[in-house]
């Protein structure tokens, strides 16, 4: 008698205790789904949208404006999918930029970084026949150099280059000649180091 009472005692405590692990599972499950809603950023990635020169401007000044210029480092617009390409420097930023339906790109180099490259060319390599630009697609100083830039002046310009690191700069040759035009009919002149000199085969 006493064994038949342990025995049914023993069943309706087990019973008892799976409905409590039932309701706590239950409670668990409940918090899986609840919490990750709770702790969602309102800045959820948007598929990239597409974008003009125009409304790509606008968004590179609200985004230029939100998060600051030491925390972006250029921009391009991709013409052949009208993406918007834009350079930051943490994922966090980089989840920003994708709420706008842009690309976000995390590089190495700032735009100040980069900025303070030119000017160190600018003192160092002042050298005719070379140009210089940041190219925002590979977050580098794109140096190139003519035709004319050889022996020492190539070699000087190799040197301030790889001083910058080669994260930084790199050269190129073009197999052309750069000459300045100043717009106003003026003969050519040799180029010196403006970005915006134009490369001229012979």
């Amino acid at each position: 008698m006493s064994h038949r009472y342990v025995s049914k005692s023993h069943r309706h405590a087990n019973k008892r205790t799976g409905v409590l692990v039932g309701g706590a599972a239950t409670a668990l499950l409940a918090a899986a789904i609840v919490l990750p809603q709770a702790n969602a950023s309102p800045e959820q990635p948007r598929s990239p949208r597409t974008f003009s020169s125009e409304s790509a401007a606008r968004v590179v000044s609200s985004l230029k404006a939100d998060l600051g210029a030491d925390r972006t480092a250029g921009w391009y617009l991709d013409a052949g999918k009208g993406r918007l390409v834009m350079n930051v420097l943490s994922a966090e930023d980089a989840r920003r930029v994708e709420a706008e339906g842009a690309v976000a790109k995390v590089v190495r180099n700032s735009m100040s970084e980069l900025q303070a490259a030119t000017r160190a060319l600018r003192d160092s390599a002042a050298i005719p026949g070379t140009a210089w630009s940041i190219d925002p697609r590979t977050n580098r100083v794109s140096v190139t150099a003519d035709r004319t830039v050889t022996g020492e002046k190539l070699a000087a310009l190799t040197r301030a280059v790889e001083t910058l690191g080669g994260g930084v700069a790199s050269v190129k040759r073009s197999s052309g000649e750069f000459r300045r035009y100043d717009g106003g009919g003026t003969p050519p002149t040799t180029a010196s180091r403006s970005p915006h000199h134009r490369p001229v085969s012979r």
